[in-house]
């Protein structure tokens, strides 16, 4: 890590900014940015008429923040605003041995300090500057800030560390979803209990397997465009196992492509949209949040599957040998039963992270599983290093499945869609040869 004051000059020499005191920022340049003075008892700065900090009272403003990070010997901050939260915490702390910050816009930096009133903080030791990577990986087991002005303003090629501070801003909502003392949530581990004592557990699974290759599906609307594909490459002599998510198994049964396990982890799935009278000779493996009228009508074999949260902890019948990955989607639980089951090639089909052609899912009509391409006001990358129009949702899933896929290094990834998101650490299987 440079030390700040050479970054910090460093950036003052080479920042490509584009600054431009009240006049319009050219649509066509991700350098151009508007900068507007704000009047007020402690006058700010807006840029692109985002507000860098309070115009009234940003001192106190800070001050909110400052108990989470004053016990801390070590912050990590992504962004700071015009500096008055890191200056306080320099000043207020008496454990604090450094101080990272994290710069996620040169252009916007070199503004800041410009405009910022009080630069004394920065020659503090503890203080080092730096400027994000694109995969860096914050997580809540450091003590972190994160400024809400800076992370709108990030560089666009920081898209995937936007993504992940974004996740790491919503965490606690994103929690709530699944707390043990919800009663409905209870009420349905109560109500499949009955299966659970009689099903097998999901790790009956593992290290079984007759091919190399697995695809596991998702219903993102490429899969329709790939369908003939997959029809192809799943039905020549070494066919590969398929491994579907719950939504995509209408549209294979449609296409008349052989699925051999479905996954389902989602509590408000229904029978439309997982239909089971097609199920013989299918495998399902399912969390016990999946409705009991659902599990009762699958007529292939059920494999009952569990994740290592809290509420599901709490079922007498959790088996944590029985456990699959889920970072939010049931494509990372897909994803994992097929390392589970020892697959050392997976392609992912359906996988998109987004809305290629404006469409939320293949198959089901736009909008049914939720989503809505026209408001998301949030993109991806997509394969062909252009912008896919997403959901921090989305975006949220792809950063854990490429977190997964991390894991793996001895794995081959390969991503099938030539229409969805860049997924990090996949190949195209364009160029796979079985």
């Amino acid at each position: 890590m440079a030390s700040s004051g050479s970054l910090i000059a460093y950036l003052m020499e080479t920042a490509t900014v584009s600054a431009m005191h009240h006049l319009p920022s050219s649509p066509t340049h991700s350098h151009a940015l508007k900068v507007d003075m704000v009047d007020g008892i402690c006058p700010s700065i807006s840029i692109n008429h985002i507000r860098m900090a309070s115009a009234f009272d940003p001192w106190k403003e800070a001050q909110l923040v400052l108990p989470k990070l004053l016990e801390s010997t070590k912050v990590h901050m992504y962004g700071m605003g015009l500096g008055h939260l890191p200056s306080l915490l320099l000043k207020n702390s008496n454990t604090l041995q450094a101080l990272n910050i994290h710069v996620l816009n040169a252009d916007v930096f070199k503004i800041q300090l410009e405009h910022m009133p009080h630069q004394d903080w920065l020659s503090d030791p503890r203080v080092q500057v730096r400027l994000a990577h694109a995969h860096d990986k914050p997580t809540l087991a450091d003590t972190l800030h994160i400024c809400l002005p800076d992370l709108q303003l990030i560089a666009p090629e920081l898209w995937r560390l936007r993504d992940r501070l974004h996740a790491l801003l919503n965490q606690n909502f994103i929690n709530r979803a699944f707390r043990i003392d919800d009663p409905m949530l209870q009420e349905r581990l109560k109500s499949n209990e009955g299966l659970l004592q009689q099903d097998p557990g999901v790790k009956a699974l593992f290290n079984q397997h007759s091919s190399r290759h697995a695809c596991v599906i998702g219903s993102g609307p490429s899969l329709e465009l790939s369908m003939d594909l997959l029809r192809q490459h799943t039905s020549d002599g070494s066919a590969p196992s398929v491994i579907a998510v719950d939504t995509a198994f209408a549209p294979l049964l449609k296409a008349g492509i052989k699925v051999d396990c479905v996954v389902s982890i989602e509590k408000k799935i229904h029978q439309k949209w997982l239909p089971t009278a097609q199920s013989e000779g299918v495998k399902l493996i399912y969390t016990p949040m999946v409705p009991n009228d659902v599990l009762t009508a699958w007529k292939g074999q059920r494999y009952a599957s569990f994740t290592q949260t809290a509420l599901l902890r709490s079922s007498a019948y959790f088996d944590p040998a029985s456990c699959l990955f889920c970072g939010g989607s049931v494509i990372h639980t897909a994803t994992d039963l097929a390392l589970k089951m020892g697959f050392q090639d997976i392609s992912f089909w359906g996988a998109d992270f987004g809305y290629p052609g404006g469409k939320t899912h293949s198959y089901w009509p736009s909008g049914e599983l939720g989503g809505n391409p026209d408001r998301s006001g949030h993109w991806v990358m997509d394969v062909h290093g252009r912008q896919l129009a997403s959901s921090t949702n989305f975006a949220n899933y792809l950063s854990e499945l490429e977190d997964l896929i991390a894991r793996h290094p001895d794995i081959l990834f390969l991503n099938a869609s030539q229409h969805g998101a860049d997924i990090s650490g996949t190949h195209s299987f364009m160029e796979y040869s079985i």
